[in-house]
């Protein structure tokens, strides 16, 4: 990996870890499971959704965006970048674990597990068994309760003086 790789990949796991997420979605068609995962990053700034979608585009990463314009003149309009093709996804996080350290990572790490799953049967129009699904099930509990779990504040961000703490009312 060269410099401006290692640059590319540190930004945009920056922007995922911040702005992004990493999840799997459920639907339950005719009494039948089907999960989807998405990478999805959502900001009202179009110059970063376009600085994101030139470096997609130039790891080969598939993506797609949407505009949603505000409900009145005091929204911002917001723009949506979405990768949804597993080998994309599954290449997007390849990539980008190195740079990843937050609760994202986990998530990514198990969206992972999820694509490796899934790539490994085949793909798109066989009908997966049971035992397949739940499998995916499990991947997808996963996800939700690492969404839900919060992280212990770093004892290093609880030490010295270098942290502005409100006071008390009492005024020392």
């Amino acid at each position: 990996m060269d410099n401006q790789q290692a640059i590319d990949f540190a930004y945009l796991a920056g922007l995922l870890e911040g702005e992004g997420s990493f999840t799997l979605t459920k639907h339950v068609i005719n009494k039948r499971r089907n999960f989807k995962p998405v990478i999805s990053m959502p900001n009202t700034d179009p110059l970063l959704i376009a600085e994101t979608a030139r470096i997609f585009r130039k790891y080969g990463i598939h993506y797609h965006t949407f505009n949603y314009k505000g409900r009145t003149d005091k929204h911002k309009d917001i723009w949506i970048l979405q990768v949804i093709r597993m080998n994309s996804i599954k290449q997007l996080i390849e990539l980008l674990q190195p740079f990843l350290i937050g609760i994202k990572q986990g998530k990514a790490s198990l969206l992972l597990d999820f694509l490796n799953h899934r790539l490994q049967y085949g793909g798109k129009g066989k009908k997966l068994d049971e035992s397949f699904l739940d499998n995916d099930e499990v991947i997808f509990d996963a996800i939700q309760q690492a969404s839900e779990t919060t992280r212990e504040i770093p004892s290093i961000l609880l030490e010295g003086n270098d942290i502005v703490r409100p006071s008390d009312e009492s005024g020392s």
